[in-house]
């Protein structure tokens, strides 16, 4: 932001004496968006090349309670020839329309010359010019007698680059009544001859980075948080309305050696020197940072080849770098570059959040949290959620030297049993990377396609 101060009283107590009449003013403002928490910085210098020049900083802390309640804590300082001081704020909102707000606070200043001690009450307005693209909603979301839900999904990358006229369908839920799963994907269906697309595939996200799956095994394993659960009967009622099998997953779990046996350790230093490749660890997220691109970028090439996968975009990864990466341990993360420092494996692996996840019952607060810090700190459990090799590397034992640092992780933190998230089942390149373990399959996941 840029601007200008206009002063044009004398005797203004609230400006320097002998001040310029006209002063310019810059203020940065930034925001970080963390789930319900908001962190909002201003910087702002104000009265520059006067006698007078005055910076000062605010730190707002932001926590949404509810769809209408809203508490903040903000620390403010100013500091100038004129005066300077540290103040701490807290206060409460709340949303009586969409529009209309009323807000209270308390100010607090660390110094009392002089002490300053505020009550605010204030109501603000909201001017919303903006227009939404009506949805049709065939049912009340807030109605007692719901049955089901089903999202109806367009990917335009996968229709228009990649030439697929899929109509998506996700987040399916319906009780026991073939019936009612019928009413559903016939509206998913009514949207899809709507935009001309010829077949409809499901259960499956927004992209190749969302849940994904109807689990047809493993019904009495615990999910990881990637995943979706639900009962054996769904994959029935598809199968009686005419679905058909288009994907399948399949999901392995297996305890970790310990300790390494030399075999890997021999061949990991052979590849490593073979190829003139080194491993890298970090001990921050910021070292990570630098590689976060390339690593995607790998994503892309690595899983290409296969039929259901869309190329993730930069505004994609620019919002799973934002959301995720401030909470992955970098224990848990191993790359593995060239000589030139070029990216050629990656692989991310995370404790097992499954059992904190149903302790918490979707709620962080008020001791939701206490159970995933406990997770992240102190578990006997983890999973394989991403990995990712060069195909001029794939097949040539890249994934041995991973591995290595991999396992001496889980030994530190004491890890004893491992879990890979779904792979498709003809990815037999990344299943090859288990079979040194014996790989229990004990989970398979399924999409359904119609045609339209």
């Amino acid at each position: 932001y840029a601007g200008a101060n206009f002063d044009f009283s004398e005797n203004n107590l609230l400006t320097p004496p002998d001040d310029s009449t006209i002063s310019p003013r810059l203020e940065l403002i930034t925001q970080n968006n963390w789930g319900r928490w908001v962190f909002v910085t201003n910087f702002v210098a104000d009265r520059i090349a006067t006698d007078y020049p005055s910076y000062q900083w605010l730190l707002t802390m932001t926590r949404s309670l509810s769809n209408k309640w809203a508490i903040f804590a903000e620390y403010q300082g100013l500091k100038s020839d004129f005066y300077s001081d540290d103040l701490g704020r807290g206060g409460v909102t709340y949303l009586v329309t969409k529009d209309w707000q009323v807000d209270t606070s308390v100010t607090l200043n660390f110094k009392d010359t002089p002490t300053v001690f505020q009550v605010n009450v204030g109501m603000s307005y909201r001017l919303d010019f903006h227009k939404d693209t009506p949805i049709e909603q065939t049912s009340d979301p807030q109605a007692d007698d719901k049955k089901g839900r089903v999202a109806a999904l367009i990917n335009h990358i996968e229709i228009k680059e990649q030439k697929k006229p899929k109509m998506r369908f996700g987040w399916l839920d319906m009780i026991d009544d073939i019936e009612v799963t019928r009413a559903l994907l016939d509206e998913v269906q009514k949207v899809g001859k709507e935009q001309h697309l010829e077949f409809m595939e499901g259960p499956v996200g927004f992209s190749n980075m969302d849940k994904a799956g109807l689990l047809i095994k493993g019904f009495d394993e615990l999910s990881t948080m990637i995943t979706w659960y639900n009962h054996p009967y769904y994959k029935e009622h598809l199968e009686q309305l005419g679905y058909v099998k288009a994907a399948e997953w399949v999901e392995f779990k297996f305890q970790p050696p310990n300790p390494i046996p030399d075999k890997i350790n021999r061949f990991a230093d052979i590849i490593a020197k073979r190829y003139t490749l080194k491993s890298l660890q970090f001990s921050t997220t910021k070292e990570i940072l630098p590689y976060v691109d390339a690593m995607f970028d790998l994503l892309n090439k690595t899983y290409s080849n296969l039929v259901t996968y869309v190329p993730i975009q930069q505004y994609q990864i620019e919002l799973y770098k934002e959301k995720y990466l401030p909470f992955i341990n970098p224990d848990f993360i191993e790359l593995v570059v060239d000589q030139e420092d070029k990216l050629v494996g990656f692989a991310i692996t995370m404790p097992s959040f499954s059992k904190a996840l149903q302790k918490a019952n979707g709620k962080l607060f008020p001791f939701g949290f206490i159970h995933l810090l406990k997770a992240k700190k102190k578990n006997k459990e983890a999973a394989f959620y991403l990995i990712g090799i060069d195909p001029e590397y794939q097949g040539k034992g890249v994934t041995a030297m991973m591995f290595r640092n991999i396992i001496v992780n889980f030994m530190n933190y004491g890890i004893k049993k491992c879990e890979t998230n779904p792979e498709l089942e003809d990815n037999l390149a990344v299943q090859a990377s288990w079979k040194n373990y014996e790989p229990t399959l004990h989970k398979r996941r399924r999409t359904y396609r119609k045609d339209i």
